[in-house]
C-alpha cells in the first residue's frame, strides 16, 4: 500500500499511509482503539468504498479486482467471526465454500483444526459454545486450508489470558513458516514485539518512524522506504 487515506465524513482515519508486508514475514501494526488499525485492514479486504492511495494484494487492485484478492487473503477479525450456530468444523467448510475455495475433505479439516491448537472433542460443538481462543483457532484452521497468500488479524489476543496468548503466537509463526504474510493490528505492544519481526506504531492516521521496531534480521523496510521482495 502506497499513501493509503481513508475518511468517514471529515475525519480523517488513515493519512497517507504507507505499508509492505513480505511474504513469510510477520508484521505488526500498534495504535489505540479507534486509531485506525482496522480500517487498515478493511482496506486491504477490499471494503472501505471511501478511500484513495494505492492498495495492491499480489499486483492486484483492491478497487477493480475485489473477488480475486478476497480468494487470497484471510482476515481474521477479533477472536474470529463464526456462524454461531454452526460448529466448527462446518464453519471450516463454509467458509471453503464461500470463498471458491475446493474442500479438503473432513480428514484435511479435522487435522487443520488439530495443529491450530482445538482440541477434538470441540470439533462439534456449535461456535456460540465455543470460548474465544477456540473460535480464533477454528479460524486459523480455515487460513491454513485456503489457498491464500496473506492472513489479517484484527486484535488477536483483546480476549486471551497470558497462555493464550503465548499459544496463538505459535501458531502465528506457523503460518508464517508457510509462506504467507502475516500482518496484526493490536493494541497489545507486548504481544507485537513478541511475535513480529517489524513493529510499527500508527498515530494520528500515520505510521510512526519513532516508533518501530526490526527483531530477527527482518528485511522489511521503514514506512515509505519498503524493502524490495516486499509482498503487499
Amino acid at each position: 500500500m502506497i499513501g493509503l487515506r481513508v475518511q468517514f465524513g471529515r475525519s480523517v482515519i488513515l493519512d497517507g499511509l504507507s505499508l509492505i508486508v513480505p511474504s513469510g514475514g510477520i508484521v505488526a501494526v500498534t495504535g489505540r482503539p479507534h486509531s485506525g488499525k482496522s480500517a487498515l485492514c478493511e482496506a486491504i479486504f477490499g471494503r472501505p468504498k471511501n478511500f484513495t492511495g494505492t492498495v495492491h494484494v499480489w499486483g492486484l487492485d483492491a478497487r477493480t479486482e475485489l473477488r480475486s484478492i478476497r480468494q487470497r487473503v484471510t482476515w481474521i477479525a477479533g477472536s474470529g467471526v463464526l456462524e454461531p450456530h454452526l460448529t466448527a468444523r462446518q464453519n471450516v467448510s463454509l467458509a471453503l465454500r464461500l470463498s471458491s475455495a475446493s474442500h479438503p475433505g473432513t480428514l484435511a479439516v479435522d487435522r487443520a483444526l488439530r495443529e491450530s491448537d482445538l482440541p477434538d472433542r470441540a470439533f462439534d460443538r456449535r461456535a456460540e459454545s465455543l470460548s474465544p481462543f477456540e473460535r480464533w483457532s477454528t479460524s486459523v484452521a480455515l487460513a491454513r486450508l485456503r489457498p491464500a497468500h496473506i492472513v489479517l488479524f484484527d486484535d488477536p489476543t483483546a480476549l486471551f489470558g497470558p497462555s493464550e496468548s503465548r499459544r496463538s503466537t505459535l501458531l502465528i509463526r506457523e503460518l508464517s513458516a508457510q509462506g504467507l504474510a502475516c500482518l496484526i493490528t493490536t493494541t497489545d505492544e507486548y504481544f507485537a514485539d513478541e511475535v513480529a519481526g517489524v513493529v510499527y506504531a500508527i498515530e494520528r492516521g500515520r505510521l510512526s518512524t519513532e516508533r518501530v521496531s526490526q527483531r530477527h534480521g527482518n528485511h522489511n523496510g521503514r514506512p515509505g522506504n519498503p524493502g524490495p521482495t516486499s509482498q503487499e
